[in-house]
């Protein structure tokens, strides 16, 4: 269960309405291993999740509801419908699936995956649902005291509250389960050393290939502030904002800052003739397949993201005023971190 980890950063600082919670959530709860199988469960998951794949969200839930219906005391059918739920940004529907899982639940597995995921869910919002995360998160380790994923998250909850001994502990609890990736470990240092970090935002790694073949990726510009573009060729304010940022990429040397554009068009070919035609040098991006907008949330354009020299996400724009262009919002910004 612990390669779930690969998502920690999806969760580190939104609540469960958040898009990329539900995103998260969705590929954590995906990652539920196999012990629970059963060939006709199986058989019908694996239909429900082609069709979540394809986006036939309305098919996929019906699907699942004649599963439940079959199977009226099947834990995993539950998390799966959470994790409907989360696609379908119903938080308070995968909540009440979630706690269906850990009422029908015949196995420790389903029982420690659905405390855990509730308590990831409530851990960012009121002081109320906080302390009933806390609970989740207990819950969950006097199940499986060395589930890694809720160490990782009860440390940094609660190194937030400011309760650091405690946070730092649950941490070093992570560390030592010997099932952290490398960026994890990286992170959770970064925290026991600043633990004002706990409250930032780190950005999710990605590897991107430009229009000019190169492969670009968040990780091999660490040290740099980067600057992520998401547009489109059809939308005004994007087109109008690409003089702005030209005069950014040139203003600032390239080892201190990298401006990434991510394209949301379908037709390559006019994303292409387009940032020809404009001359738009710095790295560009075919967004084709939505992968890089869902990373980060991203559902409307233009989006700007800052991410700062640690990795953390610094500042988020969205759209944009006439009388307040992309260049002035980001002008203090960029001139406190980089001048």
């Amino acid at each position: 269960m612990e390669h779930a980890l690969c998502f920690w950063w999806l969760v580190v600082n939104s609540g469960y309405h958040d898009g990329v919670m539900i995103r998260g959530l969705v590929f954590l709860l995906l990652a539920v291993p196999a012990v629970f199988a059963q060939s006709d469960v199986d058989q019908t998951l694996a239909k429900e999740r082609d069709l979540v794949g394809k986006y036939k969200y309305q098919e996929a839930q019906s699907l699942l509801k004649n599963l439940l219906k079959r199977n009226p005391n099947c834990g995993r059918c539950y998390l799966e419908q959470a994790s409907l739920n989360f696609q379908m940004q119903d938080g308070m529907e995968a909540l009440k699936s979630l706690d269906k899982a850990i009422a029908v639940a015949d196995t420790n597995e389903v029982k420690v995956t659905a405390h855990h995921y509730k308590g990831v869910m409530l851990m960012q919002g009121d002081k109320k649902q906080v302390a009933q995360a806390e609970q989740e998160f207990r819950q969950v380790l006097a199940l499986d005291p060395k589930h890694a994923s809720t160490h990782f998250k009860l440390g940094l909850m609660l190194m937030r509250q400011n309760r650091q001994d405690e946070g730092a502990a649950e941490l070093h609890q992570f560390l030592a389960s010997g099932s952290a990736l490398a960026e994890d470990v990286a992170y959770v240092n970064k925290v026991l050393a600043k633990p004002q970090l706990a409250s930032e935002t780190p950005a999710p790694d990605f590897s991107v290939k430009t229009n000019d073949g190169r492969t670009i990726s968040l990780s091999e510009n660490v040290g740099k502030i980067v600057v992520l573009d998401f547009w489109a060729t059809w939308c005004p304010p994007c087109r109008a904002s690409v003089p702005e940022i030209k005069e950014m990429v040139r203003k600032y040397p390239a080892d201190k800052l990298v401006v990434i554009s991510s394209s949301a068009d379908q037709d390559e070919k006019a994303w292409r003739e387009f940032i020809a035609k404009k001359e738009m040098t710095w790295p560009q991006y075919h967004d084709a397949d939505n992968h890089l907008a869902q990373l980060f949330n991203v559902n409307a354009y233009p989006t700007y993201i800052v991410i700062d020299r640690d990795g953390f996400i610094r500042r988020r724009f969205t759209g944009q005023n006439p009388r307040e262009s992309i260049s002035h919002k980001l002008r203090d910004e960029l001139k406190s971190i980089l001048e």
